[in-house]
C-alpha cells in the first residue's frame, strides 16, 4: 500500500489517491450524468435544416452540425459532399482533409452555415 505524506510547517499531512477502478467509475458516472434526451425536431425545424444544407451544398460553404449521438450532441463540421437520400445520410469532407464523415440525417439536431 503507497501512503504519501507532505510537510508542510512541519506537520505530516496524509494525500490521499485514487485507484485506477475508482477513476474508470467516476468517469462513467461523469458520461452517464452528462446524458441528454434526444431532442425532439418537428418538420418545419427538419425543413429549415434541409435548406440550409442545400445552400451550403450551392455555395461550397462549410457547415457546422449539432449530432446527437446515444446521449450526447457532438459538432461535425466541413463541407457537404453528398446527401444520400436513399440512407438518409449526409457526407462531410472536413475541414482539414482528414476524410469523409457519413452522419444520419436523423441524428441531426442543429445546423448552422458558416459565410
Amino acid at each position: 500500500m503507497d501512503i504519501r505524506y507532505n510537510r508542510d510547517r512541519g506537520l505530516i499531512k496524509w494525500q490521499g489517491f485514487f485507484m485506477t477502478e475508482h477513476v474508470g467509475a467516476l468517469k462513467q458516472l461523469d458520461a452517464e450524468m452528462r446524458k441528454v434526451d434526444r431532442p425532439l425536431i418537428d418538420e418545419f425545424q427538419r425543413n429549415e435544416f434541409d435548406e440550409r444544407i442545400a445552400y451550403a451544398m450551392e455555395y461550397n460553404l462549410a457547415v457546422k452540425l449539432a449530432v446527437w449521438d446515444g446521449g450526447h450532441i457532438i459538432e461535425e463540421s466541413g463541407r457537404v459532399h453528398y446527401v444520400d437520400q436513399v440512407r438518409q445520410q449526409l457526407r462531410l469532407k472536413s475541414e482539414a482533409g482528414d476524410g469523409v464523415a457519413r452522419v444520419d440525417m436523423a441524428n441531426v439536431v442543429g445546423v448552422e452555415v458558416a459565410e
